[in-house]
């Protein structure tokens, strides 16, 4: 049977490859402009700041201390932390060693020589905190009398590199794809139920061997970005260029190993490789897993998630860490499902009710009808999950609203909810308009497809601007709250 034309349906929704390209260069375009805007942070964005220090930044101290203790707002990795001292004659001192208090983690001591000559020394220190950050600043004091400026370049840290962005953008989206990806056949195709699926099984299979390329490329960029992620944080913490990490292979296994943050990044990129064997043999030919095997992925691609709460804000927070890091893995799980969902949608469900279509119009329409009723369920319920975690989350972190016109992270929230806030608008017109015309039977088959092509169009603009929002949270990731300013 010719395929039908569809009055008002986009060309996009007749020309599949037409529309996948389109969409995943606007995804493409709004995830560089997430990156751009990383590398386009400012030094103020570290985290571990220096609360404190014995002897005081510009102090002038009587005697000769026997160590330089550096108090911080985070507790820092004392494997990845350097301190160095430079005397009057401005030469480092020998024989400086650097470790952290036993009684306070976000403490660190270095030993200096006995008897040290009066005048001006320069502290100078690089440390990475908990939370996967890396920052360096300076200051100055003095033995005796000064012999030179004590003007003091506390906190003067450095924010993430254009390497690091791009790595984090590309984890964060790879991982959130990821799991709304691996969520669609079971929420919304009913993969797995004992009830009768919403689509012929034949259709449902038809999808999932649709979602095989679109899990392959989240999870590459997810691979990818995590190994970005690693060498920027390691060259930013010993102080040497990424591009040279291949000189410095036995830092990096220990950075990997003995480090909290090198344990959840190798941990991550573990599980990635893991979950790429698992698919790989899950789609062998033209098998595609069942419910139990979709399941046992879906909770490892979880479990991925959890490693990136782990090395949030949330994992840091002073109080209350564990509540945290829940809210936190909470919001990470519902931005997947809905975000990857969506992305399921728009390149595997609707282009396979639209090959329905061909045989059968009104097939095709049903098809349509039910998987964008399911999802619509789906991405209602993930929404105020985002939105209540969302709320939670900036809770914490601010006292107040003048908060968010006086910090990058205050400005960088905004930016977020104003595009929280045109996903949603565009996701609640095709609730209200759109997705009841689909399911409108009496309405006609070539009247519901139609409805199906604006869908199409909608949801590719919902996925660009998920897309920004997601590279915006990235940023937002890599910036200090006010209350780690204070």
């Amino acid at each position: 049977m010719q395929q039908p034309r569809f009055p008002g349906c986009p060309v996009g929704l007749r020309t599949g490859h037409a529309s996948r390209r389109r969409m995943l260069l606007g995804v493409a375009a709004m995830v560089g402009a997430g990156v751009l805007l990383v590398g386009g942070a400012t030094p103020a964005l570290a985290h571990a700041r220096l609360r404190g220090s014995v002897p005081a930044a510009a102090a002038t101290v009587t005697g000769s201390p026997a160590t330089v203790r550096l108090a911080f707002t985070e507790v820092v990795e004392p494997g990845q932390s350097q301190v160095l001292v430079t005397g009057p004659e401005g030469r480092a001192l020998a024989g400086v060693r650097t470790t952290r208090d036993p009684r306070d983690a976000t403490v660190l001591r270095a030993a200096l020589p006995p008897r040290l000559p009066r005048g001006t020394y320069a502290v100078t220190w690089r440390v990475l905190s908990v939370d996967g950050h890396p920052v360096a600043a300076s200051f100055r004091f003095a033995v005796g009398a000064a012999t030179g400026s004590l003007t003091a370049t506390s906190n003067s840290g450095f924010g993430p590199s254009l390497l690091g962005g791009t790595g984090r953008a590309l984890d964060d989206v790879g991982l959130l794809a990821l799991v709304g990806l691996l969520a669609f056949p079971l929420l919304v195709l009913g993969v797995g139920h004992r009830r009768p699926p919403p689509v012929p099984t034949d259709a449902a299979a038809a999808v999932q061997r649709r979602l095989r390329p679109l899990l392959t490329i989240a999870l590459l960029m997810a691979v990818v970005g995590n190994m970005l992620l690693t060498v920027d944080t390691l060259a930013q913490s010993r102080g040497f260029p990424a591009a040279r990490v291949w000189r410095h292979l036995p830092e990096l296994g220990t950075f990997l190993g003995d480090t909290r943050t090198g344990q959840l990044l190798a941990a991550r990129e573990t599980g990635l490789l893991l979950l790429g064997g698992a698919l790989a043999m899950a789609y062998t030919g033209s098998r595609r897993p069942a419910g139990r095997a979709t399941g046992a992925h879906l909770a490892l691609g979880l479990g991925l998630l959890g490693t990136v709460s782990l090395s949030s804000h949330a994992g840091t927070a002073a109080a209350d860490a564990v509540l945290s890091m829940a809210v936190d893995w909470s919001h990470l799980v519902a931005a997947g499902v809905w975000t990857g969902g969506l992305l399921a949608l728009a390149l595997a469900g609707l282009p396979v009710a639209r090959a329905a279509a061909r045989q059968d119009p009104a097939a095709g329409a049903e098809h349509a009808a039910a998987l964008t009723a399911r999802f619509s369920d789906v991405a209602q319920l993930c929404m105020l999950v985002v939105l209540a975690t969302g709320l939670y989350e900036a809770l914490v972190h601010v006292s107040g609203l003048g908060q968010l016109g006086r910090t990058a992270w205050g400005g960088e929230l905004v930016a977020k909810l104003a595009l929280w806030a045109v996903v949603l608008l565009v996701a609640s017109a095709s609730t209200a308009s759109l997705v009841p015309r689909i399911s409108q039977r009496a309405a006609g088959a070539t009247a519901r497809l139609a409805a199906c092509g604006e869908l199409a169009s909608a949801a590719r603009f919902e996925l660009a601007a998920a897309a920004a929002l997601i590279t915006v949270a990235a940023v937002l990731a890599g910036t200090a709250p006010p209350d780690q300013l204070t």
